[in-house]
This record gives structure tokens, sequence and C-alpha cells, in this order.
């Protein structure tokens, strides 16, 4: 393996991890929002 073939293994790699880490902040924050929206909701009907 030369060099050249290791930094883009490595390259590789590195923008995978960051497109995996970047769906898993997507969802987390999918799930908060939801999380958030539903306890509104109730706190909501709560206070009507």
């Amino acid at each position: 393996m030369t060099d050249q073939e290791r930094i883009e293994a490595l390259t590789t790699n590195l923008k995978a991890s960051l497109a995996l880490n970047n769906l898993r902040q997507a969802q987390l924050a999918a799930t908060q929002k939801k999380k958030s929206t539903s306890f509104l909701t109730r706190v909501k009907k709560f206070f009507s």
C-alpha cells in the first residue's frame, strides 16, 4: 500500500464517519424536537 493509498483510505473512512455522525445528530435532534413538542402539547392541554 502506497502512502497515497493510505491517505485515500483514511480520508474515505473519515468522510464516512463524519456522515454517520451527522445522521446520528440529525436523528437525535429529531427525537428531541418530538419530545419537546409533545411536552409543550401536554402543558397546553393542562392549562386549557
